[in-house]
């Protein structure tokens, strides 16, 4: 057993925790039931990191499961983003439904081309690791890139809907947070 299984498990559990108590307040409002899909998705990649660490013996099985909540992460916080936008903001023509529907699209082609290849375009190195094929690894990461680029866009419209003083003070917790 790997020392890095600690902090996977350590977040599923964090993020089970969470997913409870939204999934109890899902009644309060549309937006939970995004929330409670992104912790969804939170909890299968750091889940299934933990158990990869302690089971090392399906390492390619697990990384393409992996990969597919990798895949799908960016559209989960796209879909909290619009569901937070739709309720919170008064300008409902700048929601930018067609860029999720786009994403969403590319998201299932991708993980439907990572579980149709035997392979899902890594190979293991003679350390035990894992490494992407050119091409197609560079096109799956940088999927993910850019439909992360959107949704912290999409991050900066919610915060721009916001008064003044509390947009300023959520924009410095969520920079520091993200230096961390």
């Amino acid at each position: 057993m790997s020392v890095w299984a600690i902090p996977f498990i350590l977040t599923a559990g964090v993020s089970l925790f969470l997913a409870t108590i939204i999934f109890v307040k899902r009644k309060d409002g549309a937006h939970f039931f995004p929330l409670f899909l992104l912790m969804a998705v939170m909890i299968w990649i750091h889940g299934l990191n933990g158990i990869q660490e302690v089971f090392p013996a399906h390492l390619i099985i697990s990384k393409k499961l992996i990969l597919i909540g990798e895949v799908m992460l960016p559209v989960m916080i796209g879909l909290v983003g619009f569901s937070l936008l739709h309720e919170f903001s008064a300008n409902s023509v700048a929601l930018g439904r067609g860029w999720w529907k786009i994403i969403g699209c590319g998201a299932a082609l991708l993980a439907m081309v990572i579980l149709g290849t035997p392979d899902g375009f890594m190979q293991v190195n003679p350390e035990g690791e894992i490494v992407f094929r050119q091409p197609e690894g560079l096109m799956i990461w940088g999927f993910i890139v850019l439909a992360s680029f959107v949704g912290i866009f999409q991050l900066e419209r919610i915060l721009q809907s916001f008064p003044d003083p509390l947009r300023y003070r959520l924009k410095y917790v969520l920079i520091g947070l993200g230096g961390l």
